[in-house]
């Protein structure tokens, strides 16, 4: 997909800004939506600088679109990974609780990941969408991740 020239209810998305769904869920640990669904910052190793070491900084916006039954209990939001690390899930938005009634519902949120890096030395930041289902079905109708990117040199 063009996403510079996708749609959503946000309106035109930014370049880079990944939109995707629906997607419906069931009862599940933290999951990410897929591995291949992902935003990622990268930096890439330039011999040619002569600083002494780089910081790289993203700030990942997502806007979720979600709809679920009466007594679904959710999360909804990112599995952060650092380089080749392991992906950590980070709770942005949810529902939980033993009455929690059906709803459809816009959530917008944002979450910060960064990391400092020897000189000529490259390093990925990414951001899969991921949700923990506890109890119901959770849709997914639309989300859109944006992110900005800060690199810094020192």
């Amino acid at each position: 997909m063009d996403t510079a020239r996708a749609r959503g209810r946000h309106g035109v998305l930014a370049p880079g800004a990944l939109q995707l769904g629906p997607f419906t869920f069931g009862v599940t640990g933290w999951a990410i939506i897929g591995p291949d669904i992902n935003s990622r910052a990268q930096y890439t190793a330039d011999s040619l600088s002569p600083c002494r070491g780089i910081a790289l900084g993203v700030t990942f916006t997502g806007h979720v679109e979600a709809s679920w039954p009466a007594g679904a209990q959710f999360e909804i939001g990112y599995a952060v990974q650092v380089d080749a690390g392991t992906a950590a899930a980070r709770r942005m938005v949810g529902r939980l609780g033993s009455a929690v009634p059906a709803g459809l519902e816009e959530f917008t949120f944002t979450t910060h990941q960064a990391a400092v890096y020897a000189p000529h030395v490259g390093g990925t930041l990414t951001a899969y969408p991921a949700v923990r289902v506890v109890s119901g079905t959770l849709n997914v109708n639309s989300w859109v991740t944006e992110m900005m990117i800060n690199v810094t040199t020192r």
